[in-house]
């Protein structure tokens, strides 16, 4: 994969609102949110039958994006909302009920873009340091696992060949990623990088191979999921998706659980089941699961 960060797009509400009126008129800018190779306009309009706004996120891709590699985001995201994830849906044009337009930048390259539902609420990193307790801290790290375990059942048998990318994120690289980057990090921390990759060769990699493997969202981190007032959590930003371990995004979600729980917190005893009752169908006990 190509797409960089050198490369994101940094173009004006000016220049992407001709684009934004084909998915319909009225909109303005709110604001923009935050993006590492893409951009992302958060726009707005009143809706006179109800009252309130629609909001809307207008995403121009990186140049360097493919229409396979959209298109595979498209399809993840709509059939992980079909197992009943909360994600962003896809809105389509007025004229021609497309869900990708184009857009050529003054250099003459081409980002395509979408126009997604903005799913309000706080990024997870902020929810779960505001949790007054560790029981509140659990409960929301179980609506984590039921959330992203949705989106692992719903991308099941999604083949696509735009899946075969490459990504420095991806856990089958992760010991080339390491090797690469070791001299990014300061000299008196080396040795426990050292030591990960000692016993990752030792422990993991023999039995690597027998992984099944998959197209997986492989982002899931505190800034991907978002907790709506009602306590649900969804899941954004379909970006790294490609096919690697099946287990990876279980694995970096609780990554980066691990970032908010105290020395000697538990943090299996809430997620892991409920990752597995919608990912898999099944409780702990081996009992069958809704």
């Amino acid at each position: 994969m190509d797409s960089t960060i050198d490369d994101r797009p940094t173009l004006t509400w000016q220049e992407v609102a001709t684009v934004v009126a084909r998915f319909g008129e009225g909109f303005e800018l709110e604001r923009m949110l935050p993006s590492e190779r893409d951009q992302n306009f958060l726009i707005r309009r009143p809706d006179p039958s109800s009252g309130n706004e629609d909001r809307v996120v207008f995403k121009v891709h990186n140049p360097n994006d493919s229409p396979d590699f959209v298109d595979l985001q498209s399809l993840a995201l709509e059939r992980a909302v079909a197992w009943g994830a909360s994600c962003q849906r896809l809105l389509r044009t007025t004229g021609s009920n497309e869900a990708v337009e184009t857009l050529t930048l003054a250099s003459g390259r081409a980002c395509l873009c979408r126009a997604l539902s903005f799913l309000p609420g706080r990024m997870l990193a902020e929810a779960a340091a505001a949790a007054a307790s560790e029981q509140e801290r659990a409960a929301l790290f179980a609506e984590v696992g039921s959330s992203v375990g949705r989106v692992s059942a719903g991308l099941q048998g999604l083949d696509h060949p735009a899946g075969d990318c490459e990504f420095p994120s991806d856990l089958c690289a992760c010991e080339d990623v390491i090797t690469l980057r070791r001299g990014d990090v300061v000299a008196e921390r080396r040795p426990i990088l050292e030591g990960f990759l000692e016993r990752y060769r030792a422990r993991l990699k023999p039995v690597l191979g027998r992984l099944r493997r998959s197209i997986a969202h492989n982002d899931p981190n505190d800034h991907n999921l978002v907790v709506a007032s009602s306590g649900s959590v969804g899941v954004l930003d379909f970006g790294d998706i490609l096919r690697t371990y099946t287990v990876a995004d279980a694995a970096i979600c609780m990554a980066y659980l691990l970032f908010h729980i105290s020395p000697g917190a538990g943090l299996l005893e809430e997620w892991a089941p409920a990752f597995l009752r919608k990912a898999l169908g099944f409780d702990t006990d081996g009992s069958s699961g809704p």
